[in-house]
């Protein structure tokens, strides 16, 4: 059975992104796995301190993960959490961890990150080389009003399909309201530097056609309701789903979609929306991507 992945660092944002995926796991019925990742090259952390100890072993990583994991989630569920220990660098390791899984859950930003820096290089490496859907987990206002409901963004792209399919599957299995969302903008004409003026009701009823489409063709059997189809026009795509992300449970994107480089593993609207969702973000890598 694939399992569910949660990067442990010590940190008070490894111990929030375990809590979302035990619940993920009770939702997705998945089993949930801790894993810490300990190398000699690394500093070891233990809570929100930092030590180096040359004497560290596997043993010392072991008994620390059991720990940080009854202390983040308490001890009738941390029973039901297994744990890994793999002497390797974090970003490796969660990499090699993840291969063949449901979900590898990374908090925005763990121990060692820089002050302001809104995602750490463990998953910004994560979300460009994982072969699994990526769930970025940041701390969350408790006061934080939420409607049930998961916006995922699609471009038409077979890429931002599959984010589809992966957000219809989590609206069924939470029994919540799913939102898709389009951004659209006027053309561009060759050597004019602004677009071209349209009447933009034909290119937003194509628009709305193609994501349509889109949903007609994907599996929306067994939802709670029938999946909203929002068309924007104009600004930034990420904007407009960060907007809507605002009182979302889950905010869903494709690694890469329409207009991405060739060889480039992540998009920019993917890397917009994993930094700065207001709620937790779910990057769906492309089909048959290697770690």
């Amino acid at each position: 059975m694939e399992r569910i992945v949660v990067g442990m660092d010590g940190s008070a944002r490894a111990a929030n992104a375990l809590r979302w995926a035990v619940e993920e796991g009770s939702v997705r019925q998945l089993p949930v796995v801790a894993v810490l990742c300990w190398s000699m090259l690394d500093q070891h952390h233990v809570g929100d301190s930092v030590e180096f100890d040359p004497n560290y072993s596997e043993q010392h990583a072991v008994e620390a993960l059991d720990a940080f994991v009854t202390s983040a989630v308490g001890p009738d569920a941390a029973g039901a959490v297994e744990r890994e220990v793999v002497c390797e660098r974090r970003g490796a390791g969660l990499l090699a961890a993840a291969a063949g899984e449901a979900l590898l859950v990374l908090g925005s930003r763990g121990l060692g990150g820089f002050r302001g820096l809104l995602m750490g290089s463990v998953s910004q490496q994560c979300l460009h080389h994982a072969p699994c859907p990526v769930a970025i987990v940041r701390p969350l206002d408790p006061d934080r009003w939420v409607d049930r409901r998961i916006v995922v963004g699609l471009d038409g792209s077979a890429n931002s399909r599959q984010a589809l399919d992966w957000a219809l599957d989590e609206a069924r299995a939470r029994g919540c309201a799913i939102e898709v969302v389009h951004t659209w903008a006027q053309p561009y004409a060759y050597g004019y530097p602004t677009p071209v003026p349209l009447d933009p009701a034909p290119v937003e009823a194509r628009a709305r056609e193609m994501v349509e489409r889109c949903v007609d063709d994907a599996d929306t059997t067994g939802l709670a309701g029938p999946v909203e189809v929002i068309v924007t026009s104009g600004g930034s795509p990420a904007a407009a789903l960060l907007v809507r992300a605002e009182a979302a449970d889950l905010v869903v994107v494709g690694a890469r979609g329409v207009g991405g480089f060739r060889g480039l593993l992540l998009g920019s609207l993917a890397h917009q929306v994993a930094v700065h969702a207001p709620c937790p973000a779910v990057v769906v890598p492309p089909a048959g991507l290697e770690p």
